[in-house]
């Protein structure tokens, strides 16, 4: 499964080095507003989860943490070698006194090694650290994203408000560096989407056995992927891409198999079946709901506008096997992880964050499709256009 270099020739005009340097400044300070959890009262806000403390190997005393980051710390710590390290969170009293807690290891946090074991090589406090490395794969995504507006053809102005979609985001402010993993996961994402979109095949077929071992969810961009080679004039039947798959796939349960033998022993387990009363609770919950519509209300509704336009003018047939049919499939697929995660463990603007490339990209097809956006700023905006 070779790289399909035609895909050069569709590269178009791209934003001046100025304006993604601005971008990346602002999304620097947004996504760095609750930096480890920090703010200027001491404490994060939006911190609501009384589960558990912390006191990192600093002795950073940190509050209000959910089972997910003190695991996240924990192996952090395990990696340095420092003793004990799963078994330094403390439960708030009242959490204890009504529930069960943990003191150990917890699957499938323990599972999820790449982005604890990176942090664990920068030289600061682990909170310090494992937020660092979010970030920066947050930023990271900015630039990967825009790359592949400009490599699917998109105009400078489609790929600045694009940029902008991704930048100015209740998600980047409130998760971005704030200790959970998924900052980082959106990070990798967006790289692994780029790969799809640069049709570097090769480079798709390992993503997959290595970003599972940033977060299982991961696995959801492998339909998007499929189809992009279904849509590029490729067989399915194709030896290249059956070799591939099946590469992948093996790839995928040997990094499983190895991540589950070399983890720790777990204490508990976390299942993520269906149950009646995670789907109760959720669909009830009218904050959470409130919350994760603000959150991705701005990337949906611009994609929805997309899809409507290609439909129109390309049919649904059309548009499933036109260039943005792979942002489709992904779109789709990840709405319904959402789905599910409502009825197996909540609705959370963390699970929604991971529509972000496939939602842009559709996004971009709207702007382009406005008669007269693009050309009024795009010559402001571009910069010299590749051959």
């Amino acid at each position: 499964m070779g790289n399909d270099r035609s895909i050069d020739e569709s590269l178009r005009a791209r934003l001046p080095l100025r304006v993604m340097l601005v971008f990346t400044l602002a999304l620097v300070v947004l996504g760095g507003l609750r930096f480890a959890r920090i703010d200027l009262a001491g404490t994060s806000f939006f911190a609501t989860d009384n589960y558990y403390t912390w006191n990192t190997e600093d002795g950073r005393h940190i509050e209000h943490l959910n089972i997910d980051i003190s695991q996240y710390l924990a192996m952090v710590e395990d990696y340095r070698g420092v003793d004990g390290a799963f078994e330094k969170q403390e439960p708030y009293p009242e959490f204890a006194a009504d529930y069960d807690t943990y003191k150990g290891p917890v699957e499938p946090f323990t599972q999820r090694v790449a982005l604890p074991w990176l942090a664990s090589l920068i030289p600061l406090d682990s909170s310090y650290a494992f937020a660092l490395v979010n970030l920066v794969l947050v930023v990271m995504g900015l630039w990967f994203l825009v790359d592949a507006l400009a490599v699917s053809g998109r105009s400078p102005t489609a790929q600045a408000i694009g940029a902008a979609l991704y930048t100015f985001a209740l998600p980047v402010v409130v998760y971005a560096s704030s200790l959970f993993i998924d900052g980082g996961v959106v990070g990798v994402l967006v790289i692994g989407y780029w790969l799809v979109v640069r049709r570097y095949w090769a480079a798709v077929v390992v993503f997959f056995p290595v970003s599972f071992m940033v977060k299982e969810a991961l696995l959801i961009l492998a339909p998007t992927a499929v189809w992009a080679w279904k849509t590029s004039g490729h067989s399915l039947k194709d030896p290249r891409f059956l070799s591939g798959a099946a590469i992948s796939a093996a790839g995928v349960v040997a990094t499983a198999w190895w991540v589950s033998a070399t983890a720790p022993e777990a204490v508990f387990s976390f299942t993520v079946l269906p149950t009646w009363g995670f789907l109760r609770f959720n669909l009830t919950s009218p904050v959470s709901a409130v919350f994760f519509a603000l959150s991705v209300s701005t990337v949906v509704i611009p994609a929805l506008l997309g899809t409507a336009h290609l439909w129109r003018t390309m049919g649904p047939r059309g548009s499933m096997l036109g260039s943005s049919g792979p942002d489709l499939v992904g779109f789709a697929m990840v709405i319904l992880l959402n789905i599910y995660s409502i009825a197996s463990t909540d609705l959370t603007a963390r699970t929604g964050w991971l529509i972000w490339p496939f939602a842009i990209s559709l996004a971009a097809v709207w702007v382009d499709q406005q008669s007269d956006l693009p050309a009024r700023f795009d010559r402001r905006l571009s910069g010299p256009v590749r051959s």
